[in-house]
């Protein structure tokens, strides 16, 4: 584990893994927490006042970050310093552009997307691919990212025109999303993680809007999806 962070070490974290163009309203939301996040563990992690006494960015690693991780449980507020959700994957092992872009074709072929949607493979590539920095699994993650961004969304659209038929389907899909390594493999996610992803699966299934939202708001699937 890394012993510290400095505020430029977490920026370029932030640049690597968010590395798609954002509206400037969405970025300083980001920016304003990301300070107000900064601010908090200056005022408490001296103190080892965090629920484990470990100040909360000394428990961050820089090793590949998730976008799942940091943007489903900062962006839309989930996270604070006492509750020390965010997570930041150890995973690092090196890869070749080859088998990144093995791992998003493989990943491609068994995640289906909603009727209408068809994935953006230049950008998925662009996203997995990060000059300096090319990790195993990074081609598997975009992949899947995407597709629950299209899933979330297809959800929180039939739910407002009333479409049961798409409802259904996207919950089905939805429910697998525990399964999906972006969660389920300990090395790209730990357990705030899957605990709201349950959360997210069981509002769907019981068409409670809210956690569904806040999902697709936190993983900024908007800017993802080109809406």
């Amino acid at each position: 584990m890394t012993t510290d962070i400095n505020d430029l070490a977490i920026e370029a974290v932030l640049v690597r893994t968010l590395s798609f163009d954002l509206a400037g309203e969405t970025r300083s939301s980001i920016d304003a927490r990301v300070e107000a996040a900064v601010a908090a563990e200056r005022r408490y992690g001296a103190a080892g006042s965090s629920r484990t006494g470990v100040p909360l960015f000394r428990r961050l690693s820089l090793r590949r970050p998730t976008l799942l991780a940091f943007g489903a449980l900062i962006l839309v507020g989930m996270v604070s310093v006492a509750g020390a959700a965010v997570y930041f994957g150890e995973w690092g092992h090196p890869a070749t552009a080859s088998q990144i872009e093995a791992e998003i074709n493989a990943t491609m072929a068994v995640t289906p997307l909603p009727v209408g949607r068809s994935y953006p493979v230049d950008a998925l590539r662009s996203r997995a691919e990060p000059a300096g920095n090319l990790t195993l699994f990074a081609g598997v993650q975009q992949v899947q990212f995407y597709a629950m961004c299209a899933w979330s969304g297809a959800w929180l659209d039939a739910d407002i025109n009333g479409d049961e038929a798409v409802a259904a389907q996207a919950t089905e899909v939805i429910a697998t999303f525990p399964t999906w390594q972006s969660v389920s493999d300990t090395r790209l996610a730990d357990n705030s993680i899957r605990t709201q992803m349950k959360s997210v699966v069981a509002a769907a299934q019981a068409g409670n809007r809210g956690p569904v939202q806040g999902l697709f708001d936190g993983m900024v699937c908007s800017t993802t999806l080109g809406n």
